[in-house]
């Protein structure tokens, strides 16, 4: 099975104006790349709209933008480091802006695959070491060890 995690998709030092921006290029890539359908990025705007994926942590913000498992042809997470923040809504509160450092794009085209990435990627924000980590990682294979070690397992 191939791993749900890639030093492919994974990006360091990545600008974004908007969420919008953010869904447009690493969706794009997830469609031209043959993970995810054509109405992909559609399905993540109107998805974040009504349930927020911004997560508030102590110290790197993260969102976690995904879709339906119908929107999805092969599993793929992708990974980018953001070199300016973006705002995104906190998880939970609608009207609730943060600054988002990292995107945490998940296309995956099982639910029971999607439950169980979903919760190690929160092991991961919640883990105050792990976490240090991605804040200090500034290359591909550092951010990649960090999501290797439990995406993977």
């Amino acid at each position: 099975m191939e791993s749900l995690i890639s030093k492919d998709y994974i990006f360091v030092k990545k600008t974004y104006e908007n969420s919008d921006e953010v869904f447009e290029d690493l969706g794009k890539l997830l469609i031209n790349q043959g993970y995810a359908k054509p109405t992909y990025i559609d399905a993540l705007k109107t998805r974040e709209e009504k349930f927020p994926t911004g997560l508030l942590t102590n110290g790197l913000g993260v969102a976690i933008p995904h879709t339906e498992a119908s929107q999805v042809i092969k599993s793929r997470i992708v990974v980018a480091k953001l070199t300016k923040p973006v705002h995104f809504n906190e998880m939970g509160k609608v009207a609730t802006p943060i600054d988002v450092d990292m995107i945490i794009m998940l296309a995956l085209n099982d639910g029971k695959k999607h439950l169980e990435a979903l919760q190690k990627i929160i092991s991961i924000v919640g883990n105050h070491e792990l976490l240090k980590a991605l804040e200090s990682a500034d290359t591909c294979d550092a951010i990649y060890d960090v999501f290797d070690e439990v995406i993977n397992s």
